[in-house]
């Protein structure tokens, strides 16, 4: 597919959206192999969604959905640069992405897609500060992302990633698991077909130390996603089995989910 609009922008240079698709085609791929450990490979990929988008963004800056998507491109090279080691290089992406996510938001968009981008890339460069030793800049970017995140509160996925900010932000301070589990059923209830709330409730419970609950909420999730398996339902009912006692079933949920 990539190729493809490679080509369609070689032919038709002045063509925009052939522009933004190929630069979105070229940051999912980068996101596939960044999950792949092919990291090297991934940064090429994100670095080249991020130049055509820019160029996009700076031709046709009225039109905020390029602004946008040039901010995810940026926030998934600085995780990837994170993931690499190169720390200064990721911080430098994480705060362009952050500019050009606001860029949108002080437009007047009320886009809940760029806000809770915004949040996530907020979180990442708390994160990473937290890494590099600077955890009193990582708490005042993670403020921000919850401040966001509590303003959001309306639909599932608004409400997923409030659940997963309370269950797993890695400063202990901004989590709340009671808390997480109620948002995370929340989300659940308003979408009850959707194995990734079922999941999320199931990673609440997990964290709030309701063992049952959350092998419960996790065979749900597993059932709802068929032949879509997630890795990340296993890994987490091997955890919670573990707590529970049942290594062996641990080790069973463990090796069924690295195969997936």
């Amino acid at each position: 597919a990539l190729s493809e609009f490679i080509e369609l922008v070689n032919s038709n240079p002045d063509v925009h959206d052939y522009h933004e698709a190929q630069a979105t085609s070229s940051a999912t791929f980068g996101r596939i192999l960044r999950d792949l450990n092919e990291d090297r490979l991934a940064e090429e990929a994100f670095r080249g969604a991020v130049e055509r988008l820019a160029e996009l963004a700076t031709k046709a800056n009225e039109v905020p959905r390029y602004r946008s998507r040039l901010a995810f491109a940026r926030s998934g090279l600085g995780r990837t640069l994170h993931k690499m080691g190169k720390h200064d290089a990721a911080k430098t992406e994480f705060l362009e992405a952050i500019k050009s996510f606001q860029s949108v938001t002080n437009d007047g968009s009320d886009d809940p897609v760029s806000q809770d981008g915004l949040a996530w890339c907020y979180t990442h460069l708390g994160d990473l500060l937290r890494e590099t030793g600077q955890p009193g800049d990582a708490t005042v970017y993670y403020a921000k992302a919850m401040a966001i995140r509590e303003a959001l509160v309306k639909e599932p996925d608004e409400l997923y990633s409030l659940a997963w900010f309370l269950a797993n932000c890695d400063d202990v301070k901004f989590r709340d698991e009671k808390r997480a589990v109620e948002v995370a059923d929340e989300a659940r209830k308003k979408a009850p077909e959707n194995g990734r709330y079922w999941n999320m409730l199931g990673m609440a419970q997990y964290r709030a130390d309701k063992w049952d609950e959350c092998i419960k909420s996790l065979l749900v999730a597993a059932d709802l996603r068929g032949a879509d398996k997630h890795p990340a339902d296993g890994l987490v009912m091997a955890m919670a089995q573990r707590k529970k006692g049942n290594d062996a079933e641990a080790k069973t949920s463990y090796d069924d989910a690295i195969k997936i």
